[in-house]
């Protein structure tokens, strides 16, 4: 059959025709603990949920959702009228069948039989939101209590049989991907002693930049978001930037404290960044305006994730290409190697894989 679903993290849809295996059903958590999880608009947290098969019968894949943030009550307060800031919208059932969801074993080898729980973004702020208070906007109540979210879902996938998991993969893209370098320790901490956890953040590493000729200066944005929900890291990088835990809200800060071992994906001219954070493209049309700047960024974003993201431990998968989000594990390659066979040679065992051609670097960017 055919379905429109959305399958990118920030605009869009997609139009897809897939086989009923593809399918993931929603699950809502009305009456988990904790029972304080909510969405910005107070309604219930949401995943979608298919089970695994076969020899993935007990592993996961939980991947958290994308979405920007809000940055301004006003702009939390638009959210939580539509689906990224409350679960009233959600429909029944979500088709994915692209990249690391796909269960076609050609296309994606390593978690096409596996679980796959999508958390729903609903809460503005990376799922990583602990304010116990309501914030109140043009007296509209607003909840930012996204880690109670994670929280809350964890304990629901438990009962799902995720207390017996020998392998689970922590990821997201865009702030899902950050969720993910956020709560990774977490996740690890709350998981069988015995299972294999690792993580895999997609185009998630937002750097502390801000650009006064820009359309969005992130850095003094993420710092408002951190503060206003009052977020929950990684406990080790909270302990150490007790003054200023801000600062464990950007992965820069927080990947030097991670202990498990977590896979990137991201292009070094990362569409999003150098669009609304550069101002060099478009991002919309693709149009680049400066190439020269982009470069620049490039080699800016280079040295600083390799300085901090690449411990022997991690592997990452940096490309070229003028993307965000690796919806596709086909589309862009490195040397020939693709991002599935990439984190599956990294799984085990690791290896380390990057590129660093200039921009635009049309011949190893082929259309998906």
């Amino acid at each position: 059959f055919c379905t429109m679903y959305t399958a990118l993290p920030f605009f869009g849809f997609l139009l897809a025709c897939v086989l009923a295996d593809d399918t993931l059903n929603l699950v809502k958590i009305t009456n988990a603990n904790p029972s304080t999880a909510k969405c910005i608009d107070g309604s219930a947290p949401a995943y979608y949920f298919r089970e695994g098969t076969g020899a993935g019968a007990d592993k996961w894949f939980i991947f958290y959702e994308g979405g920007a943030w809000c940055v301004t009550l006003q702009e939390c307060y638009e959210r939580s009228l539509i689906y990224s800031g409350s679960s009233n919208p959600y429909a029944p059932t979500l088709v994915l069948d692209y990249g690391f969801f796909s269960t076609n074993r050609t296309v994606n080898p390593l978690f096409y039989n596996w679980n796959v729980a999508y958390l729903k973004y609903c809460d503005g702020g990376s799922f990583s939101g602990d304010n116990d208070t309501v914030t109140y906007y043009n007296g509209n109540p607003l909840y930012f209590r996204g880690f109670k979210i994670t929280q809350a879902i964890r304990n629901s996938l438990v009962g799902k049989g995720l207390r017996g998991a020998t392998d689970v993969v922590i990821s997201g893209c865009s702030a899902g991907g950050l969720a993910a370098y956020l709560q990774l320790d977490w996740w690890a901490d709350n998981l069988p002693k015995s299972a294999k956890v690792r993580g895999l953040a997609d185009s998630g590493f937002f750097p502390d930049y801000d650009n006064s000729s820009a359309d969005v200066q992130l850095g003094t944005q993420l710092r408002w978001v951190a503060k206003h929900m009052d977020i929950t890291s990684d406990s080790n990088c909270m302990a150490a930037n007790r003054k200023n835990p801000e600062k464990c809200f950007f992965a820069q800060y927080l990947l030097p404290y991670i202990s498990t071992p977590v896979f990137s994906t991201h292009s070094i001219y990362d569409a999003y960044q150098t669009s609304f954070m550069l101002g060099a493209t478009n991002w919309y049309t693709g149009e680049v305006y400066n190439a020269s700047a982009v470069n620049q960024y490039g080699d800016y974003f280079l040295d600083l994730f390799t300085g901090v993201a690449l411990k022997e431990k991690n592997g990452a998968f940096l490309s070229s290409c003028a993307q965000h989000c690796f919806t596709s594990l086909t589309g862009s390659s490195v040397d020939g190697v693709t991002l599935a066979k990439s984190f599956q040679q990294w799984y085990s065992p690791n290896v380390h894989i990057d590129v660093t051609n200039t921009f635009p670097c049309v011949d190893c960017c082929p259309v998906a």
